[in-house]
Order: C-alpha cells, then sequence, then structure tokens
C-alpha cells in the first residue's frame, strides 16, 4: 500500500480547541504546546491575568474589559453575553469545537453554555472535555459542578467527564501537578486523535462527516488512541487505547457507535495486525457495536502502529 497524503487544515476551517476559564486555560496551554498542528486555539476568560499569560493565538477577554480572578458564576456568565460578537467571530468557519473547562469554577460553569449555545446556534458540533472537582474535597463546589453539567447538556452535542476524585482511586494521593498532567495527555490524546482521522486521507477512509454522525447529539463520549511498536504492536496499541478508565470504569462497553481508525508508518500493516485490533475493539464493545474502521499511513510514525477508538451512543 502506499503512503496517504497529509492535509494540512487551517485554523478556519475545522477543529478549535477553546480553553474556558483558568482551569481550561491551563489544560489549553498543554495542548498548544503538545498536540500537532491543524487545531486552532482560543483562550477566553474573565481573568485578565491568565488570558495574558495563555501562550496561544487568539484571546477572548470575557466582559470587553479588564477583571480579577474568581468571579461570581452569574458575573461570569454575563461578561459571557456580552462577548458573543467576539465569540461567534472567534468561532467563524468552525465544524468542530472542543470545549475545555473546569465545569466546577465559576468561569467554567458560567461561560461553558453561553459558549455552547452559541456554537450551537452556528451549526458547529461542540464536545466538552470537562472536569470535575474532588467530591470528598470540594463537595459543594461539586454540586455546582453537576449544576453546570446539566446547564450545559442542551448546547453539547457530547462529553468526555473526568471526575478528579477517581484519579486519586487509581493513582493514590499524587501532586496537583501530577493530577493536572493526566488529566492534559487524556484531553491531548482526544483532540489529536480526532485530528489524526481527518488529516490523513484514508487507505479505508473515514472522514469528518463518519466524525460528525458519531459525535453529534451524543451526549457521553469516549476517545482514546495509543501507539506500539514491536512483534506484538496491534495488540499492545489496541489494549492501551481501551483501557482508560478515567473516561468510562466499563471502557467502551455498551457503545452503539465507534470509529475505529488504525495508521502505520514505514511498515504497512498485515491482515493478522488487522484483524487483531478489530476483533478486540468489537470484544469490547459488544454484540450491538456498529463500527466503522479507517486505515491510513503516516510516514512519520515509524515502525509503530496507533490504534484510535471513537465511541458514542452509550446504552448504559
Amino acid at each position: 500500500m502506499q503512503a496517504t497524503e497529509s492535509i494540512t487544515l487551517t485554523e478556519a476551517t475545522l477543529i478549535k480547541v477553546m480553553g474556558i476559564g483558568c482551569g481550561g486555560s491551563n489544560a489549553l496551554a498543554y495542548l498548544f504546546r503538545h498536540t500537532p498542528g491543524g487545531i486552532g486555539y482560543i483562550s477566553a476568560n474573565t481573568n485578565t491575568q491568565r488570558l495574558v499569560e495563555t501562550p496561544v493565538p487568539v484571546k477572548i477577554q470575557l466582559g470587553g474589559k479588564p477583571l480579577g480572578p474568581n468571579p461570581e458564576m452569574l458575573f461570569a456568565r454575563q461578561c459571557t453575553e456580552q462577548s458573543e460578537p467576539e465569540i461567534r467571530e472567534a468561532l467563524e468557519g468552525t465544524m468542530l469545537l472542543f470545549m475545555v473547562a473546569g465545569i466546577g469554577g465559576p468561569t467554567g460553569r458560567g461561560a461553558a453554555p453561553v459558549i455552547a449555545r452559541i456554537a450551537q446556534s452556528m451549526g458547529i458540533i461542540t464536545v466538552g472535555l470537562l472536569t470535575l472537582p474532588n467530591p470528598a474535597q470540594e463537595p459543594a463546589k461539586y454540586e455546582a459542578a453537576k449544576i453546570g453539567l446539566s446547564e450545559l447538556q442542551p448546547y453539547c452535542d457530547s462529553a468526555m467527564v473526568i471526575d478528579t476524585g477517581q484519579i486519586e482511586e487509581l493513582y493514590g494521593a499524587i501532586s496537583e501537578d501530577d493530577k493536572f498532567a493526566i488529566i492534559n495527555r487524556i484531553f491531548q490524546n482526544a483532540t489529536e486523535a480526532t485530528a489524526d482521522i481527518i488529516a490523513y486521507t484514508g487507505i479505508i477512509n473515514i472522514d469528518f462527516n463518519d466524525i460528525a454522525s458519531i459525535l453529534r447529539k451524543s451526549n457521553s463520549l469516549f476517545i482514546s488512541s495509543a501507539a506500539a511498536e514491536g512483534e506484538n504492536r496491534a495488540i499492545e496499541a489496541a489494549k492501551a487505547a481501551l483501557n482508560t478508565t478515567l473516561l468510562r470504569k466499563q471502557g467502551i462497553k455498551g457503545a452503539n457507535r465507534i470509529l475505529l481508525n488504525i495508521q502505520t508508518g514505514i511498515y504497512d500493516i498485515n491482515l493478522d495486525e488487522y484483524s487483531e485490533i478489530t476483533e478486540m475493539v468489537s470484544d469490547a464493545a459488544g454484540p450491538f457495536a456498529r463500527v466503522k474502521c479507517g486505515y491510513s499511513m503516516n510516514p512519520e510514525m515509524g515502525e509503530k502502529i496507533k490504534v484510535s477508538v471513537i465511541a458514542a451512543d452509550f446504552r448504559d
């Protein structure tokens, strides 16, 4: 098989990631530095100082004037509504928007539903990459975050939600820096996996229309990818992609719709590897899942194989 053509995506045409509030800005800075090109980045914040410090090209001062930290939620929502013209301008031409926010914070909870409503009115598919506070440490903030999720749901097509309390259950007592590093890598994984599917015209092709059909109005969402090399590269990559328990404790079990993308580098995939990956994904999802599979080549992968999984429309 011949290597597939890489397509450079412009910021104005397809995928954008918007960091909302201080929690969203922290993750946005990581994504901007570590995710490949083809994605546009926007920071939206009431906090002027944090907005200045965020290293992305497009910044929106919510409310239109310099403000300090920790606004009230309703004030943050009002500021976001006042900034609707700037938000619309920043989103012009976008087809898929990832919104990154700590939904328990006042700006995250106040601004995210407004921004999602604006994006929805522009026909943009909107996906939340959201964090919940630890309910044991911040019970009031956790309850506020749950209300924020319910306020966001009517305007957001789908969401990946990470409960930070589950991180400590899995990893034990770790530092805040380590906790946010784990979250950042999961969000990077999701945006990069989605961009990969679009950026390479596949030998077995899946494209933006396939992504749109699985993300639109799907509520709960699972996006993960992993790469491996060596003798058992197919099994190891598939196993790692499916083993993201922070997204869903049961992985992709119960998903009705799945996009599976396989990408190789200088070494083509063989039929045994292809069968191993597709069977592992189908077995993990269960008998009712509709799996659509794509395959592309990217010489920069070298001897690795990469498996990306987007699963949605869960029955539980």
